[in-house]
């Protein structure tokens, strides 16, 4: 008996101490972002309920929650809560309409009438890829909405984008388009035979590990937010109706998962052909060009690929810096149509970057000073008022 308990004491040993050692193994460290307290500091004072923003760089990860979620109820911002993403919805219906491209079940060369028979002869020459790059014509149907909170089917928002023809000829100027990428989320549901939201779901939230991303209305009611007022109060802004937003402003998320998005998709071949077409004259950018659900720039003398969202109550900025590794996401419960808050935390956290690995320089300053001021609030933002 006691030779057998000995044995067994032998046995189990090695296991316990491999687990012993496992245990011992500290977590890998956190990227040191010093100034984001600060940035994150002086957005409150300057009005922004709450936010939340994540980088990574490299291997090392940094994740912080700022202010409150829900002032009335005092309810803090926390790592893991939730907001509307807005337009950064675009990168993943871009994403998903190469994804079944590869899968032999759409060409982007493919006229768009072949999957929407809701479309005329006028619509004739617009292809999908047009409707990617925002070069379509088609007429935006957020602009025609009288209200954010009453619901649409979706022949009502479709009688508001084929109510005329298309305003330019497709593919002869860009014009940012969220009716362009309702049309794709419809064009998604039909070449797939699924529903946009369990495409998206089984091609990429599922398999990247996005666990805390989801659509506006999907398992719990849409978030709400804050807005500024003409006389500067800030104040609960509307709740847009989950029918409106649909693949281009639907996803909700974290700042870490977008970090974690991000990660995934550039490693994915998708990216390289998301940034590898693109079309220039960014609304309100000077020297950008648009991809696939990507804007293409640089910031600070570096190239930068990125996207934003808003909508009441909410904005977000994705950035991804391709030569430092360097991944910034923001995201707030606040969306001041006046002035662009998200981005300039967004950029204040690369230059603080930069700054303090000493790789900021005069030329890099005059590249960034040479740009309008990021205060102005992008078109994916202003469209939602």
């Amino acid at each position: 008996m006691r030779r057998l308990v000995a044995l067994l004491l032998l046995a189990t040993a090695p296991a316990a101490f491999a687990a012993k050692r496992r245990a011992a193994v500290p977590p890998p460290p956190e990227l040191a972002v010093p100034a984001a307290d600060s940035i994150a500091a002086a957005a409150i004072a300057e009005g922004v309920p709450g936010l939340s923003i994540a980088v990574r760089k490299g291997d090392l990860t940094f994740a912080r929650a700022y202010g409150l979620f829900d002032r009335e109820a005092g309810i803090p911002v926390r790592n893991d809560t939730v907001f509307s993403t807005g337009s950064l919805t675009k990168q993943y219906t871009a994403a998903a309409i190469l994804k079944l491209e590869d899968q032999g079940k759409l060409s982007i060369t493919d006229k768009a009438r072949k999957f929407l028979p809701e479309f005329d002869a006028r619509f004739d020459a617009i292809t999908i890829r047009h409707l990617l790059q925002h070069t379509s014509g088609v007429r935006e149907y957020v602009t025609q909405l009288t209200s954010v909170t009453a619901p649409k089917t979706r022949q009502e928002v479709f009688a508001m984008i084929t109510g005329t023809a298309p305003l330019f000829p497709a593919g002869s100027k860009f014009d940012y388009s969220n009716s362009g990428y309702y049309l794709l989320g419809v064009i998604i549901e039909r070449a797939s035979a699924q529903t946009y939201e369990q495409y998206l779901h089984d091609a990429f939230f599922t398999p990247m590990g996005l666990g805390s991303t989801s659509f506006s209305g999907e398992t719990a009611p849409p978030p709400r937010g804050y807005t500024v007022g003409s006389q500067g109060a800030v104040t609960l802004d509307s709740v847009v109706d989950p029918s409106l937003l649909y693949a281009n402003g639907s996803v909700c998320s974290t700042a870490s998962d977008l970090v974690r998005w991000n990660t995934s998709l550039v490693a994915s071949p998708l990216h390289a052909r998301m940034i590898g077409d693109r079309v220039p004259g960014y609304l309100t950018l000077m020297d950008a060009e648009y991809g696939y659900g990507l804007i293409i720039d640089t910031f600070e003398g570096r190239i930068r690929v990125w996207h934003g969202g808003g909508q009441p109550g909410f904005t977000s900025r994705l950035m991804w810096f391709p030569e430092e590794k360097l991944t910034v996401a923001v995201v707030m419960n606040f969306n001041d149509q006046h002035h662009d808050r998200v981005g300039d935390v967004a950029e204040a956290i690369a230059h603080s970057l930069f700054a303090q690995n000493g790789a900021i320089g005069p030329g890099a300053v005059a590249a960034r000073d040479a740009k309008p001021s990021s205060g102005e609030t992008p078109a994916f933002q202003r469209q939602w008022r």
